[in-house]
This record gives structure tokens, sequence and C-alpha cells, in this order.
């Protein structure tokens, strides 16, 4: 979809244009099963906002993202087992988020930064 830049649409054409465009990223959620081991995200993966973890664990996993974006996710731990999932990157420190808690959490590049609690 190509943005109308005319000025007469007015700042409200282009606002309802660019939500359009932004509308499906928003609302995009990522359900992974885990099975009981490390999870390194794909490139099509990592670029969904929202990840929501299931599945069983007898010990705390670690999800690994790619260490050149820049990003924010709001991720659920949802397994079951009392386990953390910590979400960091290959090269950097990671945020452990407990078992059936959600965090936002983000990325410097190289290191997986706390926004929020788990709540």
């Amino acid at each position: 979809m190509a943005i109308d830049l005319n000025p007469d649409a007015g700042y409200a054409g282009f606002g309802n244009q660019l939500q359009g465009l932004l509308t499906p990223f928003a609302l995009a959620d990522l359900a992974v099963v885990m099975t009981d081991a490390d999870l390194t995200l794909s490139s099509a993966q990592y670029q969904i906002p929202i990840l929501t973890f299931s599945g069983t664990l007898t010990a705390g996993r670690n999800v690994i993202l790619p260490t050149t974006p820049k990003g924010i996710w709001c991720v659920t731990n949802s397994t079951t087992g009392g386990f953390s999932v910590t979400i960091k990157t290959s090269a950097g420190t990671g945020i452990a988020v407990a078992s059936g808690k959600t965090a936002f959490v983000r990325t410097d590049g190289t290191n997986v930064i706390r926004v929020t609690a788990d709540v």
C-alpha cells in the first residue's frame, strides 16, 4: 500500500493510511510450543512483537534472538513446570520471564533489557 502524501488529504488522511499499514504488525502474535530445550527464533519469528511460549519445561530455557535487530517484545511465559524463559541474544545478556507471567523487553542490538516487571 502506498501512502498518499497529498497535502489536500490532511493529517487525517495520512493517519488513516498509516494505521492501515501498522495494524497487522500491532496485532501480530506468535504462539510457540517449546520443546524442553533452548529455542532460537527465526528471522520471521522475531519480527512479531507479541511472543507467547507454551509447553512443558523441566528446567529454565533460553529463547535466543539474533544480535542485530533492535526491537521491543511483549513476552508471555505460559509454559508449565514452573520454570522461567530467558529472552536473550546469542552474544549478550537476557531477561528471565517467570512461569505464568508477561513482561515487555527490548534489545539494544546486543543485550535484552527489561522494560516492565513480570505481571
